[in-house]
């Protein structure tokens, strides 16, 4: 699995503060299509099913508020938040805005799909 155990997102707690032995939450880069882009995984469980979160963007990444309202779904799946390139914790002034269209974005899609798998 990529999720590596160095988690910069708050770990899961249970009501008696512990952190949850299942749980997940991790913020990672990852490399897509030939680029470094960023998400975030959370859950209680980890073996839950998963829901990918595809933002509004380019542009309108949602990693950083993400946790404020996607936490009763933590409860019974893995969401992942995932800043697409260009947008976020995924951008870079280095990205050639040529890169940044719905093809490369429809395959950046797939590849991740294909690794959360």
């Amino acid at each position: 699995m990529f999720f590596s155990s160095h988690c910069r997102t708050p770990a899961i707690r249970g009501a008696d503060g512990k952190i949850l032995p299942n749980s997940i939450a991790c913020l990672e880069k990852v490399r897509i299509g030939g680029v470094d882009q960023w998400i975030m995984a959370r859950g209680t469980d980890k073996n839950n099913p998963v829901i990918l979160f595809l933002h509004g963007g380019p542009g309108t990444a949602q990693i950083a508020f993400a946790r404020k309202f996607q936490w009763l779904l933590e409860k019974h799946f893995v969401t992942v938040n995932w800043d697409q390139r260009g947008s976020g914790k995924s951008y870079s002034k280095n990205m050639s805005s040529e890169s940044i269209n719905m093809d490369q974005l429809t395959s950046d899609t797939l590849e991740l799909i294909k690794l959360l798998k």
